[in-house]
């Protein structure tokens, strides 16, 4: 049974709580994908080259990611639709895949900022497109959790440590809420997992697999008390817990 944190009003924290959620969160640790993942996105800003954050492929014109990589952090303004684009099935950042262009962007009701549990966002693209899509899980698992992202790999600064231009993957457990805590985790609709994820892997897929196929259950959010030392726990949104809101937004009742 999941740990539980008395949080109050926590769900309704706004943007300055929130400010030390970068503009994606790496998997440090992995080993690069050997097959594409028809579903993984790579969001990008204004140009073909300029990857924020991952996301993943719900159905042929839907996908989701964290709602803090469709804003500017520091000023809180939203991109507009116009700016972003998405990369899928691709293993590399700058080629390949199919390019899709973004329609809407429609984020949850109520405050207009990402808080804690509702750092998620759903992207509309202009035209369906024919990868296969990743199915959203029954339920989070306590198990074995597949973390997907083109982070940085190693600790430093920016400089020394870009975004990798390979897709990379790594298994790790899923961890008690409590040893979350410092980041203020909502523990109904949040997810604790092992240092792994780091800069530029916000947005990107949490996975478990069911009967023997991969399938999302979070969207990476935010380090818990980064250190820049690789060793802080990731929190990542539960994708799960937002499934009748993905529904309701995108009419799509199988989701």
């Amino acid at each position: 049974m999941r740990s539980r944190i008395a949080l109050g009003v926590v769900a309704a924290v706004g943007l300055a709580a929130l400010s030390g959620i970068g503009p994606a969160q790496a998997v440090i640790g992995g080993e690069p994908v050997q097959e594409p993942y028809s579903f993984m996105g790579s969001i990008n800003r204004d140009s073909q080259h300029n990857h924020v954050c991952g996301a993943s492929l719900i159905a042929p014109q839907w996908a989701v990611t964290a709602r803090h990589c469709i804003m500017n952090i520091d000023t809180g303004v939203y991109n507009t639709p116009d700016q972003l684009h998405v990369r899928f099935g691709s293993l590399s950042l700058l080629e390949g895949g199919v390019w899709a262009d973004v329609a809407e962007i429609p984020t949850p009701p109520g405050n207009p900022f990402p808080g804690y549990g509702t750092d998620i966002a759903l992207l509309k693209l202009k035209e369906p497109i024919l990868n296969k899509p990743v199915q959203i899980a029954p339920t989070v698992s306590e198990g074995e959790t597949r973390l997907v992202g083109w982070g940085r790999q190693c600790v430093g600064d920016t400089a020394a440590c870009p975004p990798s231009i390979t897709l990379n993957q790594r298994d790790i457990p899923r961890l008690p809420d409590l040893d979350c805590w410092q980041g203020i985790i909502h523990v109904y609709q949040e997810n604790c997992y092992s240092p792994t994820s780091s800069k530029w892997d916000s947005g990107g897929p949490a996975l478990t697999k069911v009967d023997g196929q991969w399938q999302l259950v979070g969207a990476a959010s935010r380090l818990v008390q980064d250190d820049g030392d690789g060793q802080a726990p990731t929190i990542y949104t539960d994708v799960v817990a937002w499934r009748a809101w993905i529904r309701e937004t995108t009419g799509i009742p199988t989701l």
